[in-house]
């Protein structure tokens, strides 16, 4: 017997709601604990649940859009018994829905879903590129994810959805038509099994993320059986010859549906590639009467990262030497929670912007002050010398006697530091102000630095301008490298004349108090990034010069220590 299921009745129309859709509770939960966090990790205190449930209502409209199209297509063509649809939580369930309009038709119709949801999918992606708010990038992005999920999805073939649907429309000239339905319901029920056992496979191999790769593959192969659990296939209700779709057709269309499903496979690996070139000027917020507009652009540049990934981006970085296939440690630490990664990221760029403004502003003349209360500890590896010395949480004021306000002082200390002695550490921790003693890693190769085995973020930052300055990032959540050019489009955007000359002018670096320019990661895929945006020259700190070089092709590498360095070079452009 079928499950029963709820329904709601509108104007010609009848919508009988499959159990399944109780999934969503868990997409708004996993989105408020997770997604947003992680993604979009600036959100503080209710407004992640309040964006998950705007999350969540939106994709369930999304599915019933996609209903809808099956539903006015099917009127277009005249097709009868359309009136009422199921929907479960990856669209209508199309091995319920009749089978009596003509081959051809019928085609279309089950196509005509999955294409509503591509079409969400992009609408959203528009609307992100936007970047009219993080309230609203946090959703739009979401969104386009889960409709380009749900669009692949359900052209997979075999399974009980629009693609098992077009499955059996494509070999209905080659078998029975009355067994044909639940032949192909039955291929979607192993399909589903084989994903089973690649989840509990991603579940036991051990390796970081493999298990929420697995769990997730495992929660997906168990709606899917649910979904097709209970009803029987329909099927034609008689032979019709069909002269257009040959087996040459048939046999095209069916791998192209798989590739769409497998595309979406979860793999246990990381990925690095080319992110964004994006024009800083638009990101920076202070009286207008202050204004000097530029003629040209600095760019800031980004990496894309990402662990687990999903098997159509492991075949593209096959096939794009721009983009690596790295260990999943090396995108986030082991030791160390990805929403806890990311929000120590997050910090790292506002620290970053608050370095810039306060090094633009003094810079071009003007009076501003930054103060730090310390380097706070926000996770310790396992084989590192202070664990069991040092907690989470502790703030590190002072390192061989050098006060340390920010991440960067603790940092400068330890690489400075002999390996082979002894590291004094003045730490706060709650209310007590202890002092520690801990060891140092020795580098592995001469070109190394000391290190300690932490990870730590800047506590208490304080700035304070003569004037409102605010930089709201577009396109990136975190990390410290666009420091440099975010002073320098400041610096630009305060005083007469204009640095870029009408050029683009891309770059990344960290920035300190002191306008110092810090090594970063990534980056040759930055540097691939601005010369695709096509930037004339790229600023590199000193230490990434080499590496940036060899990835550079039509732009001009500039090796700077400092960002006056950066200005003296802009101006003898002039």
């Amino acid at each position: 017997m079928p499950r029963k299921s709820h329904q709601i009745c509108l104007p010609g129309l009848r919508i009988r709601f499959h159990p399944s859709l109780i999934a969503f509770a868990l997409i708004f939960w996993g989105v408020a604990q997770f997604y947003l966090p992680i993604v979009f990790p600036g959100f503080t205190g209710l407004e992640p649940w309040l964006l998950s449930a705007i999350i969540t209502v939106i994709s369930l409209l999304s599915l019933f859009l996609h209903l809808l199209t099956h539903r006015a297509v099917s009127r277009i063509f005249g097709a009868e018994g359309y009136d009422r649809l199921p929907l479960g939580f990856f669209g209508d369930l199309a091995h319920r829905r009749p089978f009596n309009s003509s081959i051809s038709r019928e085609l279309l119709i089950s196509a005509s879903g999955p294409f509503m949801n591509f079409a969400l999918a992009s609408l959203s992606y528009a609307l992100w590129n936007a970047q009219v708010s993080p309230a609203l990038n946090a959703v739009f992005s979401f969104c386009a994810l889960f409709n380009l999920f749900i669009g692949a999805l359900n052209l997979a073939p075999f399974f009980p959805f629009d693609g098992g649907r077009i499955t059996q429309i494509l070999l209905f000239p080659f078998l029975s038509p009355f067994k044909l339905g639940s032949q192909v319901l039955i291929a979607g029920r192993i399909a589903a099994g084989c994903l089973f056992l690649w989840g509990t496979f991603l579940v036991f191999r051990g390796i970081q993320y493999g298990r929420e790769s697995g769990l997730f593959t495992i929660f997906l192969s168990l709606l899917i059986f649910w979904e097709s659990w209970g009803v029987p296939a329909s099927a034609p209700q008689e032979q019709r010859k069909l002269k257009a779709l040959k087996a040459g057709i048939t046999f095209l269309l069916i791998p192209v549906m798989l590739l769409f499903f497998l595309s979406f496979l979860p793999l246990s690996s990381g990925l690095e590639a080319p992110g964004t070139a994006i024009q800083v000027e638009g990101m920076i917020e202070f009286p207008h009467e202050l204004l000097h507009p530029p003629e040209g652009h600095f760019l800031l540049t980004s990496v894309f990262s990402q662990t687990p990934i999903l098997f159509a981006e492991w075949l593209y970085a096959k096939v794009d030497p721009s983009v690596e296939i790295v260990p999943p440690e090396s995108v986030i630490p082991p030791d160390i929670t990805p929403q806890e990664w990311m929000r120590m990221n997050y910090r790292n760029l506002e620290e970053s912007e608050a370095n810039a403004i306060y090094v633009a502003l003094t810079l071009a003349g003007y009076t501003a002050t930054l103060v730090g209360e310390g380097a706070r500890v926000v996770s310790i590896i396992e084989e590192s010398p202070a664990r069991g010395i040092l907690q989470n949480g502790d703030v590190i004021v002072e390192a061989n006697g050098v006060k340390v306000e920010q991440t960067k002082d603790l940092v400068e200390v330890i690489q400075s530091a002999d390996p082979e002695e002894k590291l004094l550490l003045t730490v706060k921790r709650g209310q007590e102000i202890l002092t520690l003693e801990t060891s140092l890693i020795e580098p592995r190769t001469p070109s190394e630095k000391p290190y300690l085995g932490i990870t730590a973020e800047s506590a208490g930052l304080e700035l304070k301008t003569p004037f409102p300055v605010e930089i709201t990032p577009q396109k990136i959540v975190g990390g410290p490298s666009a420091g440099l050019m975010f002073a320098l489009s400041l610096y630009n955007l305060l005083t007469p004349g204009d640095l870029t000359g009408g050029r683009l002018i891309a770059g990344t670096g960290t920035i300190d108090p002191e306008g110092k320019v810090g090594p970063i990661g990534g980056v040759e895929r930055k540097v691939i990034a601005a010369d695709r945006a096509g930037a004339e020259y790229f600023f590199v700190p000193q230490e990434n010069y080499e590496d940036a070089c060899r990835a550079a092709q039509n732009i001009i590498m500039i090796q700077v220590r400092t960002i006056r360095e950066a200005i003296q070079f802009l101006e003898s452009l002039k």
